[in-house]
């Protein structure tokens, strides 16, 4: 009876610890599960404040680039609306029917302030030498005021002529020049569109990218959390396992010891009888030989 119960306060010990290593190891469990759910939580609440973060900077983008576009082609709006104009002239004055298409006629050159000066001041002179001479209703001054006249009307006809020409290329040169400005201003707005444009689909591209970097680089790290948190389990549940087969282990030997304990006795026991059975025999077969 000693021996069982002594066994059975072994076993009872030892049974009682490994209570105990399950109860670590479930608390180590719960430990580590709340750990991994705070680490995926804190991970996702990360990703949305990312994303959050990069949806605002592309807002703020968006907004930005239409903005400085408009004050750019602002900048360029007058010299395209003067070479509008200009072009649309220079189109009117050149096209089928224009007035540059057509030569002057004699009462534009007429017109010409130094055609008639210097026409009516020769004439003057002539005539002011005919009064002087005492000619001046003869048939010889008349024919001298005509062919003054048509050779006079000839030389100023050319030369207005040229002047009237050159005037019309000065103003087609500067319709031109205005023209040419408002399709350099136009090339400018049309430079700052294509820029902008590319720039807002840049401001797509690079927040799609980065949203997507931030969700992969999210999924993984959460990915290794649950990695790390099942190699911890297992690493408990593996440590839990050795622990326990070590407790069954130790509980069959302590019964064992203690089965084999009455027998190891009784075993002990026989020997000593044996042993006192052979001293009596031999102190019966001789007896004056002390013990």
């Amino acid at each position: 009876m000693g021996f069982q119960s002594a066994a059975n306060a072994a076993a009872g010990g030892t049974q009682q610890a490994m209570m105990f290593q399950a109860l670590a190891a479930q608390q180590q469990q719960q430990a580590l599960q709340q750990a991994q759910q705070q680490a995926a939580a804190e991970l996702k609440a990360g990703r949305e404040q990312g994303i959050g973060a990069l949806q605002a900077g592309q807002t703020g983008a968006l907004g930005a680039l239409p903005e400085y576009y408009q004050q750019g082609i602002g900048f360029q709006q007058p010299y395209m609306q003067a070479g509008t104009q200009a072009t649309n002239q220079l189109a009117q004055l050149y096209g089928a029917g224009g007035a540059y298409t057509q030569q002057p006629t004699l009462e534009q050159l007429q017109m010409d302030p130094s055609y008639a000066f210097r026409l009516q001041q020769g004439q003057q002179a002539m005539m002011n030498a005919a009064r002087a001479g005492g000619l001046a209703g003869s048939s010889g001054a008349l024919k001298a005021a005509t062919r003054y006249g048509q050779e006079a009307g000839s030389q100023e006809y050319s030369n207005a002529y040229n002047r009237f020409m050159a005037n019309r290329l000065a103003a087609t040169q500067a319709l031109q020049g205005l023209s040419g400005q408002g399709a350099g201003a136009a090339n400018v707005a049309s430079g700052l569109a294509g820029q902008t444009g590319g720039n807002i689909a840049n401001v797509y591209t690079g927040t799609g990218a980065n949203i997507a970097n931030t969700a992969t680089g999210t999924a993984a790290n959460l990915a290794n959390t649950y990695a790390n948190t099942g190699n911890q389990l297992a690493n408990v549940y593996g440590n839990l396992g050795q622990g326990l087969g070590q407790g069954a282990a130790n509980i069959g030997s302590i019964y064992a010891q203690g089965a084999m304990g009455p027998t190891n006795l009784l075993a002990a026991l026989a020997g000593q009888g044996i042993q006192a059975g052979s001293y009596l025999a031999g102190r019966a077969m001789f007896p004056g030989v002390s013990g």
